[in-house]
């Protein structure tokens, strides 16, 4: 026998003689509760693995992460000591079930940053995939097969972009296996479809409660997540992360059913809005608008970026390894999770992580009855040099961010300090939803702006107001 194999023997013997004693000393943690667990499949071409507990990020499974999953053995959910990133089988309490997981990977490395832009799930600037499948509907291999096709596109597509603005092959990375293909985790859920719909005014609205099932398993403020829904319903959405436009986003899909698969420009438009890039209806060409307005039959279809989201992106921690990142307070994780989805569908303001720039309004917010345009004008700073400023607006009420969408941007150069100026005459965007309307003024008597002011570090400060008709 080898002296490496003699060791690693002996190290499993001292693991199993450790959670033993620890076992006797903490009480038995192997009663399950049924109802608290989820199946979690990591699906690979050929295999089927699953995540690799490598609790300290140093890229193996070794006696450190042994050392730090002592620390919260026995625990349970309620407890002060629990934490689900260790809950292994999700049941709800730390055992000798998650034991047995953790020895089988004990000695494995997690998959490299290598090969084709993939990564590890340690790596918080990794792309992860969920396949969320209702304990009613049935597993279809095909939806795996889509997914890893559309994150290919998708990446690809993002590179392209990119090198064309001048950023270099520059994109995202997602989360891979040993072989360097796409990992696909897919999850059966407690409940039937049913479970996970409200109806109001006879309309089945979608309820984000799979989040608190996969919220056990996995840890959506430390990786972008891509859930793909097995339901009927036909919306999709994303929702990003914290104030600095540097925590975590997820994209959600529904209606994997019956009606086909969306293209994956679909998963490249919601991919954009968890990496921070607004809608953008200036131009029906662009990835964040959705295409031409109806009125020209003739328009173009999303397939591009604009140069003012390749700006954007540049400084984005999921695309520029470069750009420091942080780990997300745990008041801040508990505002995010407290928030409502529609507080989650914009960056919320009161978050100030990593230093923002700051923003002083010099103009009036009421503006005279008759106007034609209004000058809003910000005086705006940065200690760390400025990158950009947009502004986004829409007419009466919306989310600026959301639905009004971007109006106009500004490149900057790394100023500290300067008074940047936009002309707004409330007008709408060419390729504007007609959700909107099909047309705007100064004599709609409001206007919702949402200005964003980005350093060169990624960090970003948000302001919203409201502009008046006198």
């Amino acid at each position: 026998m080898s002296y490496q194999k003699c060791l690693k023997y002996i190290t499993f013997l001292t693991l199993v003689l450790l959670v033993f004693v620890c076992e006797q000393t903490m009480g038995s943690s192997m009663d399950k509760d049924a109802t608290t667990t989820l199946a979690v499949t990591s699906h690979t071409d050929g295999e089927d693995t699953a995540s690799l507990p490598d609790f300290d990020d140093d890229g193996t499974v070794g006696v450190s992460d042994f050392l730090i999953f002592t620390r919260v053995f026995g625990s349970s959910q309620g407890d002060g000591k629990y934490e689900a990133r260790y809950d292994l089988d999700a049941d709800g309490k730390i055992g000798l079930s998650d034991f047995f997981i953790f020895i089988q990977h004990f000695g494995k490395q997690v998959p490299s940053d290598g090969g084709d832009g993939g990564g590890s799930s340690t790596n918080p600037r990794t792309v992860r995939m969920i396949y969320f499948l209702p304990n009613d509907r049935p597993y279809r291999a095909e939806v795996v097969r889509w997914m890893k096709e559309d994150i290919r596109n998708v990446q690809t597509f993002f590179a392209e972009q990119m090198q064309a603005h001048g950023y270099g092959n520059m994109s995202f990375r997602f989360e891979t296996d040993t072989q360097g293909e796409p990992l696909v985790h897919r999850v059966d859920a407690q409940y039937p479809e049913s479970h996970y719909y409200s109806t109001v005014d006879n309309q089945r609205v979608w309820q984000y409660r799979h989040f608190d099932e996969l919220e056990q398993v996995f840890d959506f403020y430390r990786n972008t997540y891509v859930i793909y829904s097995d339901t009927d319903l036909s919306w999709g959405g994303s929702i990003t992360g914290g104030y600095t436009w540097k925590e975590t986003g997820w994209v959600d899909y529904r209606k994997l059913r019956y009606t086909g698969w969306p293209d994956w420009k679909t998963l490249a438009h919601e991919l954009g809005h968890a990496f921070g890039l607004a809608h953008d209806f200036r131009d029906g060409a662009y990835l964040m608008s959705y295409g031409g307005p109806s009125q020209f039959p003739d328009a173009e279809k999303p397939d591009r970026i604009s140069a003012c989201a390749a700006k954007l992106l540049s400084v984005h921690p999921s695309f520029n390894s470069d750009i420091p990142i942080g780990e997300l307070s745990p008041a801040t994780i508990e505002q995010q999770r407290s928030s409502s989805i529609l507080e989650k569908n914009h960056p919320p303001v009161d978050l100030q992580d990593f230093s923002p720039p700051t923003i002083e309004i010099l103009f009036p917010t009421e503006y005279p009855a008759g106007s034609r345009n209004v000058f809003i004008k910000f005086q705006i700073s940065d200690s760390d040099g400025l990158h950009q400023v947009l502004l986004y607006t829409t007419p009466g009420i919306g989310v600026p961010w959301a639905t009004g969408g971007l109006r106009e941007c500004r490149v900057l150069e790394g100023e500290i300090n300067i008074v940047v100026e936009f002309d707004y005459d409330g007008s709408l965007p060419l390729a504007a939803p007609s959700f909107l309307g099909t047309k705007s003024s100064l004599i709609n008597p409001l206007h919702l702006i949402l200005v964003r002011v980005v350093d060169r570090d990624g960090n970003s400060r948000f302001m919203q107001f409201s502009l008046t008709k006198a």
